[in-house]
Parts: C-alpha cells; structure tokens; sequence
C-alpha cells in the first residue's frame, strides 16, 4: 500500500496500477493460505478428537481389567451390614 501512496502523490498511474495489481494478487493469495489453514486445522482438530475417544476407551478398559483381576483375587471391596449409626 506504500507504493500505492507514493505513486498516488507523484501521479503516476501505472505505478498505481502495478501495485493495486500485486496487493490483488497477494489478497488472493492469503485467502488461499487461509482456507487451507482452515481445512489442516479441522483436520489436526478430528484427529485429535480420535484420539482422545481412543485413550478413554483404553482407559475404561484398563479400569475393568483391574475391577476383575481384583475380583478374582479376593481384594473386592464387599459391603457389610455394619453401619455406624446403629
């Protein structure tokens, strides 16, 4: 835009027109690097949604891994009638 104002100041037409020309170009050019930015980041985005749903349902069955190993063993935690209150 610098060169634009310049070449506004001088009234040079074509230098204007050269710059307006080039600003298009690169204003073209950011709107493409920008959707494709977009798109990667959706991307990166879903993946790691995966991901994350894929570390949970390991970690559950982890969880029921260990509750029937602890079962087997004796080790389960077993509710009695006792109650403090009564």
């Amino acid at each position: 835009m610098h060169f634009f104002k310049e070449a506004k100041r001088r009234d040079d037409t074509v230098t204007m027109e050269r710059s307006i020309g080039h600003a298009a170009k690169f204003a073209g050019k950011a709107k493409e690097y920008r959707a494709k930015a977009k798109k990667g980041m959706a991307e990166d985005a879903k993946e790691a949604r995966e991901q994350a749903a894929l570390a949970r349902e390991n970690a559950i069955k982890s969880r029921q891994a260990e509750r029937n190993e602890a079962g087997k063993s004796g080790f389960a935690r077993q509710t009695t009638g006792f109650s403090i209150l009564g």
